[in-house]
């Protein structure tokens, strides 16, 4: 992801969601909640016009998955209600729903080299249930995010 998080809401995102979960009876309704908290922090500052609206999705979807991914739980079941939530905050906010939705695939793609194949595959089928043609796009997404460790090993 070429752009920079110059505010850290993934930094945010991750520790909001791992301070939460120690005491929380449903781990993933929570994340997705806070996730959603952090981005309609973010994007109350943000115009609906300027591209670091869906960094910031991005980045604080990124960050609080990561808190799920640290505490083992299931990403498919907690990405999910995250699409969910930041999807229905989109709606409530006005701006693109379909933006919004790419900006979440975007963030959990990005997780790609932390999260079990099967997870990400279940999520994919879970996006699609719920999206039609949504699980392509994000199958495609998992194809375009690199590797750190290729570079390496093709020397």
């Amino acid at each position: 992801m070429g752009m920079t998080d110059p505010y850290k809401i993934s930094q945010l995102s991750k520790e909001l969601v791992a301070a939460e979960l120690r005491s929380a009876p449903d781990p993933y309704k929570l994340a997705a909640k806070t996730i959603r908290e952090t981005v309609h922090a973010a994007l109350r500052a943000i115009p609906s016009n300027d591209p670091s609206a869906d960094l910031a999705i991005q980045e604080a979807v990124r960050g609080g998955l990561q808190g799920l991914i640290l505490a083992d739980l299931d990403i498919a079941k907690g990405g999910i209600l995250v699409l969910r939530e930041i999807l229905e905050l989109a709606l409530d906010l006005g701006r693109d729903p379909q933006e919004a939705i790419l900006s979440v695939m975007k963030g959990i793609a990005s997780l790609k080299r932390l999260v079990r194949a099967d997870q990400l595959d279940k999520l994919r089928l879970e996006i699609d249930a719920d999206y039609h043609g949504a699980g392509e796009a994000f199958s495609n997404l998992l194809q375009r995010v690199t590797d750190p460790g290729a570079a390496e090993k093709k020397v």
